[in-house]
Protein backbone atom coordinates (compact mmCIF):
# COMPACT_ATOMS: atom_id res chain seq x y z
CA UNK A 1 0.00 0.00 0.00
CA UNK A 2 2.88 2.09 0.95
CA UNK A 3 4.80 1.73 -2.82
CA UNK A 4 1.14 2.42 -4.00
CA UNK A 5 0.87 5.59 -2.56
CA UNK A 6 4.55 6.41 -2.92
CA UNK A 7 3.66 5.37 -7.04
CA UNK A 8 0.63 7.53 -6.96
CA UNK A 9 2.45 10.79 -5.44
CA UNK A 10 4.85 10.70 -7.90
CA UNK A 11 2.63 10.10 -11.09
CA UNK A 12 0.61 13.26 -9.33
CA UNK A 13 4.04 15.48 -9.24
CA UNK A 14 5.21 14.88 -12.80
CA UNK A 15 1.41 15.84 -13.95
CA UNK A 16 1.68 18.85 -11.59
CA UNK A 17 5.52 19.78 -13.25
CA UNK A 18 4.08 19.26 -16.69
CA UNK A 19 1.73 21.71 -16.42
CA UNK A 20 3.32 24.26 -14.48
CA UNK A 21 6.39 24.02 -17.11
CA UNK A 22 4.16 24.40 -19.80
CA UNK A 23 2.97 28.24 -17.83
CA UNK A 24 6.54 28.62 -16.88
CA UNK A 25 7.73 27.98 -20.68
CA UNK A 26 4.66 31.40 -21.45
CA UNK A 27 6.11 33.28 -18.50
CA UNK A 28 9.72 32.63 -19.98
CA UNK A 29 8.40 33.86 -23.17
CA UNK A 30 7.84 37.37 -22.13
CA UNK A 31 11.27 38.34 -20.61
CA UNK A 32 12.80 36.72 -23.85
CA UNK A 33 10.92 38.74 -25.83
CA UNK A 34 12.07 42.17 -24.05
CA UNK A 35 15.73 40.66 -23.87
CA UNK A 36 15.55 40.38 -27.64
CA UNK A 37 13.92 43.66 -28.30
CA UNK A 38 16.64 45.12 -26.80
CA UNK A 39 19.38 44.05 -27.76
CA UNK A 40 18.33 43.67 -31.46
CA UNK A 41 18.13 47.57 -31.12
CA UNK A 42 21.02 47.82 -29.72
CA UNK A 43 22.37 45.98 -32.41
CA UNK A 44 20.97 47.81 -35.47
CA UNK A 45 22.07 51.40 -33.12
CA UNK A 46 25.41 50.27 -33.15
CA UNK A 47 25.79 49.23 -36.55
CA UNK A 48 24.66 52.94 -37.61
CA UNK A 49 26.99 54.21 -35.62
CA UNK A 50 28.24 54.68 -31.65
CA UNK A 51 26.33 58.06 -31.17
CA UNK A 52 22.85 55.84 -32.02
CA UNK A 53 23.06 54.49 -29.26
CA UNK A 54 21.68 56.97 -26.78
CA UNK A 55 22.70 58.59 -23.82
CA UNK A 56 24.86 56.97 -20.50
CA UNK A 57 21.35 57.13 -18.76
CA UNK A 58 19.57 55.22 -21.69
CA UNK A 59 21.59 52.55 -21.96
CA UNK A 60 21.73 52.09 -17.91
CA UNK A 61 17.77 51.69 -17.99
CA UNK A 62 18.11 49.44 -21.09
CA UNK A 63 20.83 47.45 -19.48
CA UNK A 64 18.76 47.39 -16.25
CA UNK A 65 15.89 46.32 -17.92
CA UNK A 66 17.84 43.38 -20.05
CA UNK A 67 19.15 42.42 -16.54
CA UNK A 68 15.42 42.41 -14.26
CA UNK A 69 14.40 39.81 -17.21
CA UNK A 70 17.28 37.73 -16.78
CA UNK A 71 16.89 37.69 -12.94
CA UNK A 72 13.14 36.74 -13.80
CA UNK A 73 13.61 34.10 -16.31
CA UNK A 74 16.13 32.55 -13.33
CA UNK A 75 13.70 32.79 -10.54
CA UNK A 76 11.16 30.50 -13.14
CA UNK A 77 13.39 28.08 -13.61
CA UNK A 78 15.14 27.90 -10.36
CA UNK A 79 11.60 27.68 -8.83
CA UNK A 80 10.89 24.50 -11.14
CA UNK A 81 14.37 22.64 -10.29
CA UNK A 82 13.48 23.26 -6.92
CA UNK A 83 9.67 21.29 -7.41
CA UNK A 84 11.28 19.03 -9.37
CA UNK A 85 13.43 18.00 -6.45
CA UNK A 86 13.03 15.13 -4.50
CA UNK A 87 11.42 16.54 -1.13
CA UNK A 88 11.76 12.86 0.75
CA UNK A 89 15.18 13.69 0.22
CA UNK A 90 15.57 17.08 1.53
CA UNK A 91 16.82 17.55 4.78
CA UNK A 92 15.06 19.57 7.77
CA UNK A 93 16.26 22.96 7.89
CA UNK A 94 15.07 26.76 8.37
CA UNK A 95 13.22 27.93 5.60
CA UNK A 96 11.65 31.51 4.74
CA UNK A 97 7.65 31.42 4.35
CA UNK A 98 8.17 34.37 1.37
CA UNK A 99 10.82 32.36 -0.68
CA UNK A 100 8.25 29.11 -0.47
CA UNK A 101 5.42 31.39 -1.56
CA UNK A 102 7.68 33.33 -4.29
CA UNK A 103 8.17 30.00 -5.88
CA UNK A 104 5.21 28.91 -5.61
CA UNK A 105 3.39 31.83 -7.00
CA UNK A 106 6.36 31.83 -10.03
CA UNK A 107 5.17 28.42 -10.67
CA UNK A 108 1.75 28.64 -11.02
CA UNK A 109 0.44 32.30 -11.80
CA UNK A 110 0.47 31.76 -15.71
CA UNK A 111 -1.93 29.23 -15.24
CA UNK A 112 -4.34 30.84 -12.53
CA UNK A 113 -4.16 34.24 -15.00
CA UNK A 114 -5.09 31.67 -18.02
CA UNK A 115 -8.40 31.25 -15.96
CA UNK A 116 -9.33 34.32 -15.07
CA UNK A 117 -8.62 33.77 -11.87
CA UNK A 118 -7.12 36.66 -9.92
CA UNK A 119 -4.16 35.55 -7.23
CA UNK A 120 -3.20 37.08 -4.56
CA UNK A 121 -0.44 36.70 -2.00
CA UNK A 122 -0.46 38.90 1.05
CA UNK A 123 2.42 40.13 1.99
CA UNK A 124 4.71 37.85 4.53
CA UNK A 125 6.06 38.50 8.21
CA UNK A 126 9.91 39.97 7.48
CA UNK A 127 11.84 36.84 8.76
CA UNK A 128 9.22 34.47 9.03
CA UNK A 129 10.72 31.22 9.20
CA UNK A 130 9.85 27.30 10.02
CA UNK A 131 12.21 24.00 10.53
CA UNK A 132 11.28 21.63 7.06
CA UNK A 133 11.52 21.05 4.07
CA UNK A 134 10.98 23.53 1.55
CA UNK A 135 10.11 21.03 -1.34
CA UNK A 136 7.20 19.22 0.60
CA UNK A 137 5.74 22.72 1.50
CA UNK A 138 5.78 24.00 -2.27
CA UNK A 139 4.01 20.52 -3.68
CA UNK A 140 1.03 21.07 -0.42
CA UNK A 141 0.16 24.54 -1.73
CA UNK A 142 0.13 23.36 -5.49
CA UNK A 143 -1.96 21.05 -4.80
CA UNK A 144 -4.13 23.31 -2.94
CA UNK A 145 -4.42 25.87 -5.76
CA UNK A 146 -4.79 23.35 -8.11
CA UNK A 147 -7.91 22.44 -5.89
CA UNK A 148 -8.95 26.03 -5.50
CA UNK A 149 -8.86 26.59 -9.13
CA UNK A 150 -10.97 23.72 -9.73
CA UNK A 151 -13.20 25.26 -7.19
CA UNK A 152 -13.75 28.79 -8.44
CA UNK A 153 -14.06 27.65 -12.46
CA UNK A 154 -17.93 28.11 -11.78
CA UNK A 155 -17.75 30.96 -9.60
CA UNK A 156 -19.11 34.62 -10.75
CA UNK A 157 -16.28 36.14 -9.30
CA UNK A 158 -12.67 33.91 -9.32
CA UNK A 159 -10.23 34.44 -7.02
CA UNK A 160 -7.40 32.88 -4.66
CA UNK A 161 -5.82 34.34 -1.68
CA UNK A 162 -2.93 32.59 0.23
CA UNK A 163 -2.65 34.66 3.63
CA UNK A 164 -0.08 33.83 6.57
CA UNK A 165 -0.41 34.30 9.93
CA UNK A 166 1.86 33.05 13.39
CA UNK A 167 1.57 32.75 16.56
CA UNK A 168 4.23 31.71 19.48
CA UNK A 169 4.55 28.08 18.46
CA UNK A 170 2.88 27.83 14.69
CA UNK A 171 2.98 29.21 11.29
CA UNK A 172 -0.52 28.87 9.71
CA UNK A 173 -0.65 29.63 5.80
CA UNK A 174 -4.79 29.41 4.70
CA UNK A 175 -5.58 29.15 1.29
CA UNK A 176 -8.88 30.03 0.16
CA UNK A 177 -10.96 30.73 -2.77
CA UNK A 178 -14.20 32.02 -4.33
CA UNK A 179 -15.68 28.83 -4.33
CA UNK A 180 -18.97 26.81 -3.25
CA UNK A 181 -17.12 25.84 -0.81
CA UNK A 182 -16.64 21.48 0.28
CA UNK A 183 -20.12 19.69 -0.30
CA UNK A 184 -21.51 18.36 3.32
CA UNK A 185 -21.69 14.05 2.21
CA UNK A 186 -18.03 14.91 1.88
CA UNK A 187 -16.60 16.95 4.42
CA UNK A 188 -16.85 13.89 6.84
CA UNK A 189 -14.74 11.92 4.07
CA UNK A 190 -12.48 14.04 3.49
CA UNK A 191 -9.00 13.36 5.86
CA UNK A 192 -9.74 9.40 4.78
CA UNK A 193 -7.19 8.31 2.48
CA UNK A 194 -7.60 8.33 -1.27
Amino acid sequence: LAQQRLKMIAISKMATLGEMATGAAHEINNPLAIILAHVSRLSSSLERGPEELGSQAELISVFGKIEKSVHRIAGIVKALQTFAGDGEKEPYHEISISKVLQDMAVLCAAKLRRNGIEFKVDPVAAGLVFEGRGIQLTEVLLTLLDNALQAVQEAREKWIRIETSEDSANVVIAVSDSGAGIPKGVRSKMFQPF
